[in-house]
């Protein structure tokens, strides 16, 4: 399938998005190395989910993107670790804004999305609090992804069995933002997606 040069990737996100914007993140890789579209970046600092329309205006669809890729971390969870709990009003808060964000995106002309779960990776015990909370986000991306029939990257177990086999190279020690390892991995996962699509 034949694209137009002037193809429009859209990331919309929180910190890992604005990671990727740095020398060597992952979306610096794909400007590198897939120099003839443009990349749009929609993505503020500490910005989460559940607080989606504290942050963005989702009128940005009114303009047509050829792909979206939805990418928000649990940093969220790290800063709140203390007091942080998986509750049944949070989790239908974080779906309730995301499943907005996706009808959002279907009200455009994206002819792609695709939605990035968020991935946490700690060597601690599996009562950590922030591994509860995390699970129930990427369970609810997961959802989403198959009752709207959209394209997933599970972020999560790519970036787990990195870790498991390679020992903390690919995630920082939060256990949510990568690497420079971890931003070339996601890079490469994210640029075979887009040649699954017929985008190189």
């Amino acid at each position: 399938m034949a694209f137009k040069k002037e193809l429009k990737i859209l990331f919309i996100g929180d910190d890992i998005v604005l990671e990727g914007m740095k020398s060597d993140g992952f979306i610096d890789r794909l400007k590198k190395q897939m120099p003839h579209y443009n990349y749009i970046i929609k993505a503020v600092p500490g910005a989460s989910m559940e607080t989606l329309n504290q942050h963005f205006d989702l009128k940005i669809f009114k303009e047509n993107f050829d792909c979206v890729f939805v990418m928000f971390s649990s940093l969220d969870l790290i800063k709140t670790r203390h007091h942080t709990l998986s509750t049944t009003d949070k989790m239908i808060r974080y779906h309730t804004n995301y499943q907005e964000l996706v009808l959002s995106i279907f009200d455009s002309f994206t002819r792609y999305i695709t939605l990035v779960e968020p991935f946490y990776t700690v060597n601690r015990s599996v009562h950590d609090v922030v591994r509860f909370a995390h699970q129930d986000r990427v369970y609810l991306t997961r959802s989403l992804a198959q009752e709207y029939r959209i394209s997933m990257i599970a972020l999560d177990g790519i970036m787990n069995e990195a870790q498991l086999n390679h020992y903390r190279r690919f995630v920082k020690n939060n256990g949510v933002l990568p690497t420079k390892r971890g931003h070339k991995l996601i890079y490469e996962t994210i640029k075979s997606h887009l040649e699954r699509w017929g985008i190189s």
